[in-house]
């Protein structure tokens, strides 16, 4: 998070206090704050690569290449398996970004304009997420009672239809709207 200089401060506390928890692990820094600020970041010798939110819908692919692995080799899926045993709830990005300009607000800055993401890619990701064990699913999104405003007569409600007509999930949650 990067909504103040207070979040900035926790999350550079945060990634020190990782590393001096587990010396021995690899520490991403992802998300708003790597996107707005890459060059604080980069001065945290803790950290061991930086990705922001552009970079992240190729994280584990772009983690691999570091640790000179081949996603061929272990691929995005088997390690979303792996990361995730035991649990039975997952999030689900459905929409990122914010077209509202207020002046306090960094987020249309790091995450970009408002785009919502096509139901048949989200219900091909809630139905692999079932077929590995999750029951939940959690939809999330920056702004999402305004789902859909980019696709062609479509919204939530239309959405949560489509994922419950064409899904086995056993409970959907919508987060705050």
């Amino acid at each position: 998070c990067t909504v103040t200089h207070v979040a900035d401060a926790k999350a550079r506390q945060r990634l020190r206090s990782v590393r001096k928890a587990n010396p021995n692990s690899y520490i991403v820094a992802t998300g708003c704050y790597a996107q707005r600020d890459k060059n604080r970041i980069s001065e945290i010798n803790e950290v061991d690569l930086i990705v922001g939110n552009t970079g992240k819908d190729s994280l584990v692919d772009t983690i691999l290449s570091t640790w000179d692995f081949s996603s061929k080799e272990l691929g995005s899926q088997d390690i979303v398996q792996h990361l995730n045993v035991g649990k039975v709830r997952s999030m689900l990005k459905i929409q990122e970004g914010c077209n509202q300009v207020c002046a306090y607000c960094i987020v249309p800055k790091v995450r970009g304009r408002e785009r919502s993401i096509p139901a048949t890619k989200l219900v091909e990701d809630i139905n692999f997420l079932v077929g590995k064990g999750f029951r939940e699913i959690v939809l999330t999104g920056t702004q999402l009672g305004s789902y859909g405003f980019d696709l062609v007569n479509f919204d939530l409600t239309k959405l949560i239809k489509v994922i419950l007509d064409h899904t086995d999930v056993e409970r959907l949650r919508v987060s705050s709207l």
